[in-house]
């Protein structure tokens, strides 16, 4: 994707990858994406440096769960990978009211993966069956808020990361930790 890219109330089966370029945004809204996964790895979304990837529900409303967007694979037994890389600084990410299922897996990506990513905001949404839920590399002002984290290996892992809020989430079923931050700084948690 190269351009500005909105989808609305879409149901999108995808058989390769999605990859937002320099210049692209791909907006989401009340979409599922369903990877069509036939091994681990075999489908990924990947966010460059200077795309910019949104992902929300249809009306802003937490309360309303029906209309939220999902992005998930066709296969319970196979995993995609989920890449978002930043700049360092306002890198075009957030996800809001939303639902990933099914991303990463341990020698891919480990989850929803941000790195180098700032000034992004993860609220209200539900992260089920992943292998990281949100992993964060060398990231800042990161704020991740009333979102739940169920049945993955971590649910929410930050690494050499820092200026980070982790508050109001649940993180219930987790193989590992519920949260777990390594070598982060400057963590509210």
């Amino acid at each position: 994707i190269s351009s500005n890219v909105v989808c609305r109330g879409e149901r999108i089966p995808v058989i390769g990858n999605i990859t937002i370029y320099a210049g692209g945004n791909l907006t989401l809204f009340n979409t599922t994406i369903t990877f069509q996964t036939d091994a681990n790895g075999s489908n990924f979304i990947n966010k460059t440096p200077n795309g910019g990837l949104y992902i929300y529900d249809n009306d802003s409303n937490a309360n309303t769960t029906e209309d939220q967007s999902i992005i998930t694979s066709s296969d319970a037994n196979y995993r995609y990978n989920f890449w978002a890389y930043g700049t360092g600084s306002n890198d075009n990410f957030s996800i809001k009211n939303s639902k990933i299922e099914y991303a990463g897996y341990n020698g891919g990506s480990y989850g929803m993966q941000l790195y180098n990513i700032s000034n992004v905001l993860v609220y209200n949404n539900n992260f089920t069956n992943s292998y990281y839920s949100v992993y964060l590399y060398n990231s800042r002002y990161i704020n991740i808020t009333n979102s739940s984290f169920i049945s993955n290996y971590y649910g929410v892992y930050t690494n050499m990361s820092r200026d980070i809020i982790i508050a109001n989430n649940t993180a219930e079923s987790s193989s590992n930790y519920g949260i777990y931050a390594y070598s982060t700084s400057y963590a509210n948690i």
